[in-house]
């Protein structure tokens, strides 16, 4: 976790044919509020949030954050 608790980064090495890689790649952490708000200010027209697929509330008991975006035609 990054100090700011905003995102999450990892570091992958991936050995093939004994060479070595390395990939580091960093994820950003969102509230629901923050990715409702990116959403609408990206121009979507409504935003609702959900815990889980089946569509339960997103509260503090979700499993997950699950964001379906509707954009006005």
């Amino acid at each position: 976790m990054v100090d700011d608790w905003s995102g999450v980064e990892n570091e992958w090495i991936l050995v093939r044919d004994g060479r070595a890689r390395t990939f580091r790649l960093r994820l950003s952490v969102y509230s629901g509020q923050e990715l409702k708000d990116r959403l609408l200010t990206a121009g979507i027209s409504r935003v609702n949030l959900y815990g889980d697929l089946d569509g339960a509330p997103y509260d503090r008991e979700a499993s997950r954050l699950v964001a379906v975006a509707r954009v006005a035609t």
